[in-house]
């Protein structure tokens, strides 16, 4: 079942929300307001990326299956997290993964790694149908600003 930019944006939202979340957050004083996107695409074999605690990327290929689109954020969230609190580490070692676990305790295994679901493959066909080719984005680019203290 897919998902729609807005609704994977209030996701992303609410898992802010939550009290391990905030709280872990807000260990330093600086804010944590990442910008929240959808994109045409990340690339090929990416889910999702993440640019420091400054920006939250989403592939549009990802919202085709709403479970793994939310996985990719849980995960994509944990990046920002480890990059806002300043912690050391590979960008999945140890500490990415301390984090993962607070974020989603009973998933985390699944959102180390986004799932290539029939309904993924079928629009990642659209983007990338042949060598190097890029063809148009499934969704318009959508864009969300987040200010959390």
């Amino acid at each position: 079942m897919a998902i729609t930019p807005e609704a994977l944006f209030k996701y992303f939202t609410s898992l802010l929300e939550q009290p391990k979340i905030k709280e872990m957050i807000q260990r330093v004083k600086r804010k944590f307001h990442p910008v929240f996107s959808i994109v045409p695409t990340c690339g090929k074999w990416y889910g999702g990326m993440c640019y420091g605690a400054a920006k939250i990327e989403i592939s549009s290929w990802v919202l085709k299956d709403a479970k793994v689109a939310r996985g990719v954020v849980r995960h994509e969230l944990a990046h920002a997290i480890q990059d806002h609190l300043d912690i050391e580490g590979r960008s999945h070692g140890k500490e990415f993964i301390q984090i993962l676990k607070t974020i989603a305790p009973r998933r985390w295994r699944k959102d180390r790694y986004w799932e290539n679901t029939p309904a993924i493959k079928k629009a990642r066909v659209k983007i990338y149908p042949a060598k190097g080719k890029v063809m148009k984005p499934l969704v318009d680019f959508s864009e969300f600003k987040v200010y959390f203290t």
